[in-house]
């Protein structure tokens, strides 16, 4: 039997949120340490690598990540 839409959905979500929790995890703060310290900036960053898609945003500070998905406009 074929699961529900709105089930599948579901599941997606939560697989992508653990992968991008991951990869939060996994970000290079060594450069960054002591400068951000702002955890949402960390997880967006982590969304969009998992993702597969651009980081666009005014904030400089988040270059110090050295992630070629940010980009800094």
């Amino acid at each position: 039997m074929a699961r529900p839409k709105a089930a599948q959905n579901s599941a997606a979500k939560r697989r992508n949120t653990s992968e991008a929790i991951l990869a939060c995890e996994r970000l290079d703060l060594s450069t960054a340490d002591g400068v951000h310290k702002d955890p949402f900036d960390r997880m967006l960053i982590a969304q969009a690598k998992t993702g597969g898609l651009l980081f666009l945003t005014h904030d400089r500070i988040l270059a110090l990540y050295h992630e070629p998905l940010v980009a800094v406009v």
